[in-house]
């Protein structure tokens, strides 16, 4: 999954160079954390849907996509 997000992320980001370092050293990050993380499957899911709308496409299931941005918002403040 990390490999298709990457391809994605680099697809969609690939006229702004700039923009592509912080995402790969995400994607680096990611794939250092547990496999088992729901931080790093919520993370690795929310990238891909962020690849798909800066490629003008919608998440694939939009409600998953607010739910798991709902949790990493919730984890970030509290």
């Amino acid at each position: 999954m990390l490999d298709r997000l990457a391809g994605l992320l680099e697809r969609a980001l690939n006229s702004q160079a700039t923009a592509t370092k912080p995402v790969q050293v995400l994607i680096a990050r990611l794939g250092a954390l547990a496999q088992d993380s729901e931080l790093r499957e919520d993370a690795a899911r929310l990238l891909l849907d962020e690849a798909r709308i800066a490629d003008g496409e919608i998440p694939a299931d939009p409600r998953a996509f607010s739910a798991r941005l709902a949790r990493m918002i919730g984890g970030a403040i509290s």
